[in-house]
């Protein structure tokens, strides 16, 4: 499943002042609100999140999550 979340420029595009975990996390639950997630929906692991995202996987996928 293709997810709209999977975009580096989503991610960069919003405000510079948001860390990047918080942005990420945002992105998630509006996936959820949209509807793309559904109730037992699997998203992406951290690993693929964060290589999706362009993004530590450490310090901001997992603090995301």
């Amino acid at each position: 499943m293709k997810y709209n979340i999977l975009s580096k420029e989503r991610l960069t595009a919003d405000n510079q002042d948001v860390p990047l975990y918080q942005k990420v996390q945002a992105l998630i639950l509006e996936e959820i609100k949209s509807g793309t997630l559904k109730p037992g929906t699997l998203i992406p692991s951290t690993r693929e999140l964060a290589e999706l995202l362009g993004v530590s996987r450490k310090t901001t996928v997992k603090d995301a999550l």
